[in-house]
């Protein structure tokens, strides 16, 4: 059983800074209203050198339909942004992590770690 289990919004569980060591998202940056305070907690979580896992749809993998409207990763309700390899990277450079491992992905999708800088 896992005693310290907690579900809702990370920037509302008041974990101590430096708290992980690794942080997994899994198809869960797409569903984020605040991207940029969502990166910024997993910043202040993060101890020194590191690691969180993203992976997420990737509307420039080369399986991706070139007309989205046919590609079932399309969910208005649901998937609030969608990110190519450069505007993830982007995103999580622009709060001083690195790319610390690309894991190619057959399906659709990015999955990518960063180090903590």
């Amino acid at each position: 059983m896992l005693k310290n289990l907690r579900c809702g919004v990370l920037t509302q569980q008041c974990y101590p800074g430096e708290f992980f060591d690794v942080i997994s998202l899994y198809d869960v940056i797409e569903h984020v209203p605040d991207l940029n305070g969502l990166v910024a907690e997993i910043m202040r979580l993060l101890a020194p050198g590191g690691v969180v896992e993203i992976r997420t749809p990737d509307v420039g993998h080369w399986r991706t339909p070139r007309d989205l409207a046919r590609w079932e990763e399309v969910k208005p309700s649901e998937h609030l942004y969608y990110f190519n390899r450069s505007t993830l990277e982007a995103l999580f450079a622009n709060h001083g992590f690195r790319v610390a491992h690309r894991r190619p992905m057959f399906k659709s999708a990015l999955d990518v770690f960063f180090h903590k800088a």
